[in-house]
């Protein structure tokens, strides 16, 4: 992964959703300027942007931000991608708004879903290029869970492709952030169990 030239099971599977709806799709491309380091994937839109991808499994890019950020620069300063997406595994943080959020060992069929709602969202593909992902989203059988989708935009985009009642996804993100706020391992206790006493020997 990053900048090993052998792809994993799952990134050829991601490479090859993607490349059926975007299209224009190449593999491990070295960079002219550093031999040693490659381009997971990349895709030349319908409107003639190239668009890097990269995914970064959390056990490999832990700590690795800098490096990764770095690597992301020289991409487009060799002139291998426009912009380069990165499809970052949990626990790992987004490093530019560009980046997708998945969760870990997520199938291959739903990280493309999230995907591609991010690059409609982010404005990264054409009108045409954006089109056609709708319309493949649609007849997908794969329906990506609130779960899966971590970016709340992306979320309400997926239910509008889809016609999903807007009110009943906006509840679900609204469920979502009093959850994120919530501080870990705290419980809310009934009415009746608030007055309970326990005592110890």
């Amino acid at each position: 992964m990053g900048d090993q030239p052998r792809s994993s099971r799952l990134e050829t599977q991601i490479f090859d959703l993607l490349n059926f709806v975007l299209g224009g799709g190449e593999q491990d491309l070295k960079l002219p300027s550093d031999g040693r380091m490659h381009l997971d994937m990349r895709f030349r839109t319908a409107g003639g942007d190239t668009i890097g991808l990269e995914y970064d499994g959390a056990y490999w890019h832990a700590g690795n931000e800098a490096a990764d950020q770095r690597k992301a620069h020289r991409v487009v300063a060799d002139g291998i991608a426009d912009l380069v997406v990165r499809i970052r595994e949990d626990p790992l943080a987004a490093l530019s708004p560009y980046d997708v959020l998945i969760r870990h060992k997520e199938s291959a069929p739903t990280v493309v879903i999230a995907t591609l709602l991010h690059l409609v969202h982010m404005a990264v593909v054409d009108a045409q290029t954006a089109h056609r992902i709708s319309a493949i989203l649609v007849a997908s059988s794969t329906a990506p869970s609130i779960e899966s989708i971590t970016c709340d935009e992306c979320w309400l985009l997926d239910g509008s492709i889809r016609h999903a009642e807007y009110e009943y996804r906006w509840n679900e993100i609204k469920r979502r952030r009093r959850a994120a706020r919530r501080p870990a391992g705290k419980t809310v206790r009934r009415a009746s169990q608030r007055h309970q006493v326990f005592y110890r020997d």
